[in-house]
């Protein structure tokens, strides 16, 4: 498949929680890593050492960091699974067209358009 994005596969790792010398705490998040690429891209884990330059004290980070995490390193695994499945779906369509419910056409031709958006958008079309 090829893509805009750096090939995978993407791995990720666990930083650990971090006490700065003041005494606030940076609870770590996960680093997603690509061959030869060390933090690609990086997931904070529920945190609010910065919150005192937001007003509002909006949260910095997730407590859903490392399921995020683990969904961004697979995302790779998971656009080429996605494109494989969208093909074999459209070849399916073709041969099958005329043996499907109307309510069966509408599911399809609905997934189908999905999927499609979906790979659009992930390749920075939409």
């Amino acid at each position: 498949m090829s893509a805009p994005w750096t090939p995978g596969p993407w791995t990720i790792h666990v930083n650990p929680e971090y006490i700065f010398s003041d005494g606030e705490v940076d609870k770590g998040g996960y680093r997603i890593d690509a061959e030869n690429i060390e933090q690609l891209a990086y997931v904070w884990n529920d945190c609010h050492r910065w919150a005192y330059l937001d007003e509002e004290k909006t949260p910095f980070g997730a407590k859903e960091a490392e399921a995020n995490g683990r969904l961004i390193a697979a995302a790779p695994d998971l656009a080429e699974a996605l494109e494989e499945c969208l093909a074999q779906a459209e070849q399916c369509w073709v041969h099958h067209y005329g043996h499907l419910s109307e309510d069966e056409l509408v599911g399809v031709s609905e997934h189908i358009a999905k999927a499609r958006v979906a790979l659009a958008k992930a390749k920075g079309v939409v």
